[in-house]
């Protein structure tokens, strides 16, 4: 599946992962993975007291640790796709 055809698809989905104040915990990626198992696109959203500084960079470890494709990130909103 192209990059196109996935952004558009995640246009139409809700946030089902929130990154809170504990910032990326093993929950979190424990919790992204399943649901990347389940349906295979996952839209993710750092709420504002998650204390992260470089957005950047948490937005690619998280895509490394979950081993999926950062489709792709938008503010605090990001979409991962499983490989």
């Amino acid at each position: 599946m192209d990059i196109l055809n996935l952004k558009n698809k995640a246009k139409h989905i809700q946030a089902s992962v929130r990154i809170g104040k504990y910032g990326i915990t093993k929950a979190i990626i424990d919790e992204i993975k399943r649901q990347l198992k389940d349906r295979k696109l996952v839209k993710t959203k750092f709420l504002k007291n998650a204390g992260i500084v470089d957005i950047d960079k948490a937005t690619e470890e998280l895509a490394n640790k979950t081993n999926s494709l950062l489709v792709y990130r938008i503010g605090t909103v990001m979409v991962l796709y499983k490989k």
